[in-house]
């Protein structure tokens, strides 16, 4: 007798999948004139989590691949996972384009430690 697995996927949890790669993808902004003029703005709201520190350097890598003058990571956040503060500092201070913070609010535990690994901080 062969056991066959079925996995239900509801049509609610496909909407959810869709929505959330529609806003993964146009997260990032380009701001310029040009392909020469290029400034890379990262929103980063929210829990820091693995999933935000692999955000955050899918940011920084296509900024060095376009050859950006600079990333303007915006930052509301009360904080998150040590491990992923960690690789988002990292990620930042090896950073060939210049990473400026604009902090809309708080940026508080790994948001500060996050904050203070840019060339330039601006808060509101």
């Amino acid at each position: 007798m062969k056991i066959k697995k079925f996995i239900k996927i509801s049509p609610f949890s496909v909407v959810v999948l869709v929505i959330a790669l529609l806003v993964t993808i146009s997260s990032y902004q380009k701001v310029g004139n040009d392909e020469t003029d290029l400034l890379y703005v990262i929103p980063l709201k929210g829990a820091i989590s693995g999933g935000t520190a692999d955000f955050i350097n899918r940011g920084l890598l296509e900024a060095e691949k376009r050859q950006a003058e600079g990333v303007l990571l915006e930052l509301k956040t009360f904080g998150g996972f040590a491990d992923s503060m960690t690789e988002i500092g990292d990620a930042i201070s090896s950073s060939k384009a210049p990473v400026y913070v604009f902090i809309e609010g708080r940026a508080i535990s790994a948001g500060a430690y996050i904050a203070l690994s840019a060339n330039k901080i601006v808060m509101s």
